[in-house]
């Protein structure tokens, strides 16, 4: 979760400086900004909340600073909440929260922050409860709660912040006179006040109530005025501290009286103590530095660089970082850094015989003894031993002004390429030594611009220059060869080297303004690889400065626009910038440290890159670096893994192990909360609430944040989570707000996360919750409502479709229907006509023959009987089929009569009793349809005929019924019955099964040899009318 924010695990420890050339510690002095809109240059108080904010009190309004934003609190007419009075002299902080505002003629105010509002307290001449005064010097706070307040004219008085009730307090100065002293301070003690004055100190007994003044003026020498206090402080070791008019005074507690401070003549206004416990002090001279311990002072004048920029210091604050804030009224605020520079630096110093001839560093080597080369704009070699901390010098045998662009060492001699010639100096015998170069060689060299060196394992000497290519030097074979990359390969500005690298397999790299090269030295020819827009896997600038191998074999390049970190199996590039987390896309200096990060040097500053998390800790000019401008070529990591970066105004070094880091926890906080509606108005929520609910329309949220380490805020990073949006954490590179746009409804849980100016998460974090009410067509219910709702119109409306199709569809059934039964009673009128009267003449003719022949034709007689026969059968048949169709016969009371006449008809030449049982008129309202008369008649036929042939029974029985649509029709008889598994193959009775099977009816068969048969029929009648009405 912190992955992006943690530091590399190898910078934990200090920076080891040799004892010899260890360097002091200077404040760096840093001017806040004028350009905010803010007044800070008339500051006359400052606080540091409980919260972490910074309060300034200015001419112009209460100043809230977090860092980065400035909250500006003023007067306003028409809101009796607003402060009173503009012009802020005081400040201070109960111990609920509450700030306490005295102003220049406005009174004294106390601000609720949470509720962002103003309560006054001004002085009414009628009004014996109003405070004396309306100017007012100082608040504090006692043990039980109570204000006491310091007034220009009108003594001190306490206020009962519950009641209301002001109370003056007579300080009992044995003045002749009534006008009473400006009380300039008051500070709470463990059971006193103390109050300082206009004419000297008193202490106040919170048990006793007595009152003790001490007179400053004997201990001041009895100068005039010099009783003044303008300032009490108690330090960390509970010494009382008294800054006057004519200088600074120490209480002595055994001896119960004042000593002054013999070193300090100054006005002294205000005083602080640092987390060293050193006190700062301000003056009308200057800012000092008061080391309690051995009573050494430092002043801090505007005479000198790094120092503050006006004499006169009227406030002076430490924050909880240890920071110090000093106040110059009518120049403005310095913000002062007491941390010790995480980076070594060597400059040019004025009457410093020990420091560089110059400030321009353009290039750094280092020789087989650790001494470190550092070539400037000049005609001087530094050479910088790090054990001494000396620095002694080459001078460059040259006329003229010159510039040392590249230094190599190969064994004792160092190569100097400057830029209009190539040198050779003995490093032992220190002194320069001529290059075995022929005439023409010479020649070749001399007057060139030589811009990188580099050796290669042959130990041979790769010569870049300005605009003439690289040329390839082997001092062994005496062989100078030049090589003109633009001639080679084509392309604009290759022959302008800016750096060149030997790899572990003997390539050489260069790197040009037209893009980098490698020369493979076992086939001796180049690869070119330079920028195409076209190409997002290619070189992100051609410009390349820097070249470097790490330990894992990956190759680097710094380019003036991003990092580029080459595949050598794809060659592809994957680049990095600025918005990777980098300080600026120029990227000057490559090296790698012990712990294989990587070291940037840039145009803005420098940056450490963690491959194994992939972030980036960058470092800037209020780190300790020589300025923010670094040079292409001066880098380098000595033999003790010190890494040494060049700039223009000087050269730092440092080992990465031995880096510092703050430790400092600051508090995480929430600024400000502004949330966006439908119609673009923005509504202020309070940062302080526990829970937000906002409506449904109010879905587009702005946080704003900060992280209250003022060290460098603009350092300090952030990483978020919005619970029920995301379960991921988010980080920010160097924004201090984020916003939501339009976030549906529901709960919500903002968690913040910050670090330091050092980028060290903080333990502290902020989180607030906030719910976005639904609309009603986003509640729970709603959902399932319209579900239900819309379905239910649905099926109402299926149901009007339905009845209306069913309606026409019964119509046109009807209608066919009523066609179909005109058609079927005319055919079964016409067929039985005419069939009747066909097979009638068959019968008549077939009698006539039987008489004509007589006997003498016997033989035929059977054959005429047989065709008799089959044509009254015929006939009988012919009258079912003629039944089925006829639609006047379309009944349950027809078919059952139906089957009644034929178990009639063949039952009754037999000795078998045939009885029918359940026929009812109510059968006359059950109309089927043909299929069912047809399937039902010859079932039950097929029934009776097998009872008559086979049963041997004496009874038949069928029986009826029938309920609502449901039928059931049963044929029983008292025969002998046969066993089922032997006669069910038979085809009548698979007949009748497939007939009750068509017309999705049950028909059961059940018989047992001696007990009779039972054939059983239930099912439902399809409709064939239906009657909505």
């Amino acid at each position: 979760m912190r992955a992006i924010f943690k530091l590399i695990s190898l910078l934990t420890g200090l920076i080891l400086i040799s004892g010899s050339f260890a360097q002091k510690i200077e404040p760096s002095f840093i001017q806040l900004p004028l350009d905010k809109g803010v007044s800070v240059n008339l500051t006359y108080d400052m606080v540091q909340d409980n919260s972490g904010f910074l309060w300034f009190g200015t001419m112009y309004g209460l100043v809230k600073y977090d860092g980065e934003n400035y909250t500006t609190y003023k007067y306003e007419s028409t809101n009796p909440n607003s402060i009173s009075f503009d012009d802020i002299i005081s400040i201070f902080e109960d111990s609920k929260r509450n700030l306490w505002i005295g102003t220049w003629g406005g009174g004294l105010n106390r601000f609720d922050s949470q509720r962002k509002i103003f309560k006054r307290y001004v002085h009414i001449p009628s009004d014996k409860n109003s405070i004396a005064d309306n100017i007012v010097w100082s608040v504090c706070e006692d043990k039980d709660g109570m204000i006491w307040i310091g007034t220009g004219s009108g003594g001190l008085q306490i206020l009962d912040p519950v009641t209301d009730e002001i109370k003056n307090i007579d300080l009992n100065l044995n003045d002749t006179t009534e006008i009473k002293p400006s009380v300039q301070e008051v500070i709470a003690d463990d059971n006193s006040i103390w109050i300082g004055h206009s004419e000297g100190i008193s202490s106040f007994n919170l048990q006793t109530t007595n009152i003790k003044h001490f007179d400053l003026a004997e201990a001041n020498g009895n100068i005039k005025g010099s009783s003044f206090v303008n300032s009490i402080f108690i330090d960390s070791k509970r010494n009382l501290w008294i800054g006057t008019s004519n200088g600074l005074m120490f209480y002595d507690q055994f001896e119960q009286k004042f000593a002054r401070n013999d070193k300090i003549n100054f006005n002294i206004t205000s005083i602080a103590e640092d987390l060293n416990g050193n006190l700062w002090l301000g003056s009308n001279n200057g800012l000092i530095k008061l080391n309690t311990k051995d009573d050494e002072l430092e002043i801090f004048r505007n005479d000198r660089e790094n120092s503050i920029a006006a004499n006169y210091v009227n406030k002076v604050l430490v924050d909880n970082s240890g920071i110090v804030w000093a106040s110059s009224y009518n120049v403005g605020i310095a913000k002062v850094l007491l941390s010790p520079s995480k980076f070594n630096l060597l400059q040019s110093e004025k009457d410093n015989p020990n420091s560089l001839s110059a400030n321009n560093v353009k290039s750094i080597a280092e020789d087989e003894n650790g001494n470190i080369y550092i070539g400037t704009y000049g005609n001087s070699i530094n050479v910088f031993n790090p054990e001494t901390g000396k620095i002694s010098f080459i001078n460059i045998p040259q006329k003229g002004f010159t510039v040392v662009n590249s230094l190599a060492i190969d064994k004792n001699f160092l190569w100097i390429g400057t830029r209009n010639s190539l040198l050779k100096y003995n490093i032992n015998r220190k002194r320069f030594v001529n290059i075995p170069f022929t005439k023409e060689q010479k020649s070749e060299v001399e007057g060139k611009s030589i811009t990188a060196l580099c050796f290669d394992v042959g130990q041979n000497l790769w010569i870049g220059t300005y605009n003439q290519g690289i040329y390839y030097f082997s001092e062994e074979e005496n062989t100078l060869q030049q090589l003109s990359i633009s001639e080679l390969k084509n392309i604009k500005h290759a022959n302008f080297i800016l750096s060149i690298f030997s790899d572990s397999k003997n390539n050489i790299w260069i790197g040009t303004y037209g893009g980098v090269y490698k020369f493979d030295s076992q086939i001796e020819k180049f690869e070119s690889f330079t920028h195409s827009k076209n190409n997002l896997a290619g070189l992100s600038n051609n410009y390349v400065y820097s070249i470097l191998e790490d330990s894992r074999r990956n190759i680097w390049f710094g380019t003036a626009s991003g990092l580029n970190k080459f595949d050598t199996k794809t060659k592809n590039f994957q680049q990095f910038y600025k918005n990777n987390g980098l300080p600026s896309d120029v990227i000057f200096g490559l090296i790698e440290d012990n712990s294989g990060n990587l070291w940037l040097s840039t145009n803005k500053g420098i940056s450490s890159y963690n491959l194994q998390d992939n972030s980036f800790l960058n470092f800037e000019k209020e780190d300790g670096l020589q300025g923010n401008v670094f040079n292409s070529s001066a880098y380098l990591k000595s033999s003790d893994s010190t890494i040494f970066l060049g700039g223009m105004n000087g050269v730092n070094y440092f080992n990465p192990a031995n880096l510092s880091f703050s430790e400092y926890n600051p508090p995480v906080v929430i600024t400000s909360i502004k949330i966006k509606d439908a119609d673009g108005n923005f509504i202020v929520a309070n940062p302080g609430s526990e829970l937000i609910e906002l409506k449904p329309d109010q879905n587009s949220i702005l946080i704003e944040f900060a992280s209250l380490d003022f060290t460098n805020s603009e350092k300090n990073k952030y990483q978020y989570k919005l619970f029920g949006f995301s379960e991921n954490w988010v980080s920010l590179k160097n924004d201090n707000s984020v916003t939501f746009t339009r976030l549906p409804h529901g709960n919500y849980s903002f968690q913040l996360m910050g670090t330091n100016s050092d980028g060290i998460m903080s333990e502290n974090f902020a989180s607030f919750s906030f719910i976005i009410t639904p609309h009603f067509y986003q509640t729970w219910w709603f959902i399932p409502a319209a579900i239900i709702a819309g379905l239910l119109i649905l099926f109402l409306t299926y149901l009007l479709v339905l009845k209306t199709k069913v309606r026409r569809a019964i119509k046109i059934q009807n209608i066919k229907e009523e066609e179909s039964e005109r058609v079927r009673k005319k055919t079964a009128i016409d067929f039985h006509d005419e069939l009747g009267h066909r097979l009638t003449r068959i019968s008549l003719l077939t009698e006539i023959v039987k008489r004509k022949i007589g006997v003498s034709f016997s033989e035929i007689n059977p054959l005429l009987d047989r065709i008799s026969e089959n044509s009254a059968r015929l006939y009988d048949g012919t009258k079912d089929f003629i039944w089925a169709i006829d639609p006047q016969k379309d009944s349950l009371y027809e078919l059952v009569i139906r089957l009644k006449d034929f178990g009639d008809e063949i039952f009754g030449s037999t000795n078998v009793n045939f009885n029918v049982v359940g026929i009812s008129e109510e059968f006359q309202k059950a109309s089927i349809d043909m299929d069912w008369k047809r399937h039902l008649m010859l079932i039950f036929k097929e029934g009776m005929n097998n009872s008559l042939k086979h049963s041997n029974s004496k009874t038949v029985s069928l029986t009826s019924s029938f309920k609502e649509d449901e039928f059931e029709l049963i044929l029983e008889d008292d025969g002998e019955g046969f066993k089922l598994d032997e006669n069910l193959k038979g085809d009548g009775l698979k007949n009748m099964q497939k007939r009750a099977n068509f017309l999705n009816a049950d028909i059961q068969i059940d018989s047992k040899p001696g007990s009779g048969t039972k054939l059983s029929f239930k099912g439902k009648f399809p409709i064939k009318s239906v009657n909505f009405n």
